[in-house]
């Protein structure tokens, strides 16, 4: 039927021309099986190589089995990418174009999506594109090369829907809930000269200038809190009270002209007015800056463990 290559933009323009009611339901089968083998885009198909399959319309191609393990937060995201990646063989797809990795990185490891950075998924794509090329390379050529998937999964050629979908199985709907997974594949990183890359380079650049701003002004804040309660140690020391002085009376003279036997039959008060001065203790204002300053010498060590 058709002899030479078909660019992308004009099988879909056959497509769009066939009419559901002039053509019987075998007929357009096999008219869009002869379409779909001979699509290519216009700078592959003059050499002669096969089109990148453009596969984004994926989460609407899986069964409820698919659905079941990539849901499952007991599967790793890797397990559920395999899985994944299998029944994609069966659609046809081998070699996928950038924008269908991309996406099938997203449907596997969309329970981790919202805590990995931009950084942290360009790397999984790094890592994991040679698995994805080896589980579908690893496939026979589909007879029919598919170019990118149909409105509807009847519409796929019938070996691929034999496979994909056998007797009673068909696509489930995307579980309610799920997160809009076009777009998060479209935003993916998948080359490292993304502008998301350079963000997030730049933002843990300015956490960390933050962080020694921070500190630095937290070292200054100690030793004030320090000097503070210096000064006010020397000032309660200034203005401490005199020894009292003693005061005798008739009664502590007689007592003082009896002969002790030791230092225990004194009287209790002549005890304590025997007493050099006590200790001087720290007033509660130089006692409450020493607190302040063991607490925020505590506040500085945590933050500089946060920062490191």
């Amino acid at each position: 039927m058709f002899r030479l290559p078909v660019p992308t933009a004009q099988a879909a323009k056959i497509f769009s021309l066939l009419d559901e009611d002039v053509w019987d339901e075998d007929s357009l089968r096999v008219l869009r099986e002869h379409v779909a083998e001979k699509t290519m885009d216009g700078t592959e198909a003059s050499q002669g190589r096969r089109a990148t399959q453009d596969f984004t319309d994926m989460p609407r191609f899986l069964p409820d089995s698919v659905w079941q393990v990539l849901l499952n937060e007991k599967v790793s995201g890797q397990e559920g990418l395999e899985v994944l990646c299998h029944h994609a063989a069966k659609l046809g797809l081998r070699l996928p174009s950038e924008a269908t990795i991309a996406m099938l990185l997203t449907l596997s490891y969309q329970g981790q999506a919202l805590a990995m950075s931009s950084n942290a998924k360009f790397n999984l794509s790094v890592r994991q594109k040679p698995l994805i090329r080896k589980i579908l390379q690893a496939k026979s050529r589909p007879a029919v090369w598919l170019t990118a998937l149909p409105e509807a999964w009847t519409d796929l050629p019938a070996t691929c829907r034999e496979l994909a979908f056998p007797e009673g199985v068909q696509p489930a709907p995307t579980p309610i809930g799920s997160l809009d997974f076009g777009a998060m594949a479209k935003a993916r990183p998948m080359r490292n000269t993304n502008r998301l890359l350079r963000a997030d380079e730049s933002a843990g650049s300015g956490s960390a200038s933050t962080c020694a701003n921070t500190m630095a002004s937290m070292d200054r804040l100690v030793d004030a809190v320090a000097s503070t309660a210096k000064l006010a140690y020397a000032a309660a020391a200034m203005h401490q009270a005199p020894e009292p002085q003693r005061v005798l009376t008739q009664a502590s003279v007689a007592q003082a002209q009896q002969t002790p036997l030791a230092l225990e039959d004194l009287p209790r008060a002549d005890v304590e007015t025997h007493t050099v001065g006590a200790a001087i203790a720290d007033p509660p204002a130089t006692a409450a800056a020493t607190s302040v300053q063991e607490k925020l010498r505590d506040l500085r060590t945590g933050m500089g463990n946060h920062c490191a």
